[in-house]
């Protein structure tokens, strides 16, 4: 009965389910792998967060040292994934005019030893080494 309704198509369905079945699973492919992408893209957000996070609290901790303490040991990172490379600077005025001090902090991945957010502040210290504005 089945062949008398088809007549020569009886094979086109098939036909037809196959190239379904293979522009699906292209489809299907093309998500997981965006999704994927998408996964790894809030890995590294995440990262940089609390990148982000450590640098702005060790920065609000330096704003409270003296020139003397911005010139001696600075604070090492908090966090075991992450390390503090440090970059500091003091430019002084003549004549115990007030001193710039600039430090720039990188934030550095301890497992790949990627730079994951790098921070620059100034600090004004004056001729006793305290805070000049503060």
């Amino acid at each position: 009965m089945a062949r008398r309704l088809l007549g020569n198509k009886a094979g086109e369905s098939l036909v037809e389910l196959a190239v379904s079945i293979a522009i699906l699973s292209l489809i299907v492919l093309w998500a997981m792998s965006a999704f994927g992408a998408y996964a790894k893209t809030g890995q590294d957000l995440d990262s940089v967060g609390q990148a982000i996070a450590l640098a702005d609290s060790t920065i609000e901790t330096l704003k409270t040292c003296s020139l003397t303490q911005l010139n001696g040991a600075l604070p090492v990172c908090p966090s075991t994934n992450y390390l503090y490379e440090y970059t500091r600077t003091n430019m002084t005025a003549p004549s115990g005019n007030p001193t710039l001090v600039e430090i720039t902090i990188n934030v550095v991945d301890n497992t790949t030893s990627t730079s994951v957010y790098v921070v620059k502040t100034s600090f004004l210290r004056d001729a006793g080494g305290l805070n000049v504005g503060g």
